[in-house]
């Protein structure tokens, strides 16, 4: 999969900043093209999008994604009834590193006209993980709201988003598994 260690990332002819700590670390074009074409098609739908980061921890290493593929959709379908929203976007990676435990990291991006603050869906995610056995950790700043016109938001949102590209942790499934995926918002 192609890497790129520079401090910008052009996608669709539009360059955006991308977390690399200034190239010393590299990160996946394949989960950058990914993660940026899932914001701005929900911006195409929506004047702001309310983008969530999210951790997921599990309590032993699987050979499958199964978990975190059941908690997306139990997540997508608790935030379309609530809040009558039509969409929500999203990408998600899978990581192992010194724990040897797989985690992963999200990016939930949902209609911010609708849904202002994370803080019901971050409380309902809380509580179906616990109830599963997983955990969740909130990065700082859990959410921010991303504006259609404001490049300087959309450029947030996307250096944020870029940690999830980082190649270090990623790589430790059988061919088979995927390390991340992403919503299908077109």
């Amino acid at each position: 999969m192609k890497r790129t260690n520079k401090t910008t990332y052009s996608c669709n002819d539009i360059e955006y900043p991308i977390n690399t700590k200034e190239g010393k670390h590299e990160c996946y074009c394949a989960i950058l093209d990914n993660g940026i074409k899932q914001l701005i098609r929900m911006l195409n739908r929506h004047s702001k999008v309310l983008a969530i980061r999210l951790d997921v921890h599990i309590p032993e290493r699987t050979k499958l994604n199964t978990n975190i593929g059941l908690f997306m959709d139990y997540l997508k379908r608790f935030v379309l009834r609530t809040y009558y929203s039509k969409d929500v976007g999203f990408i998600w990676v899978r990581e192992i590193e010194k724990a040897k435990k797989q985690h992963y990291h999200l990016c939930i991006y949902v209609d911010g006209n609708k849904i202002r603050t994370s803080y019901k869906i971050v409380e309902w995610a809380e509580k179906y993980l616990n109830s599963k056995g997983m955990t969740s950790y909130r990065p700082k700043n859990t959410f921010m709201m991303v504006h259609r016109n404001d490049k300087q938001s959309i450029d947030d949102a996307v250096y944020r988003m870029s940690y999830l590209a980082k190649v270090r942790g990623k790589g430790y499934v059988d061919k088979h598994v995927k390390n991340y995926s992403c919503s299908r918002i077109s």
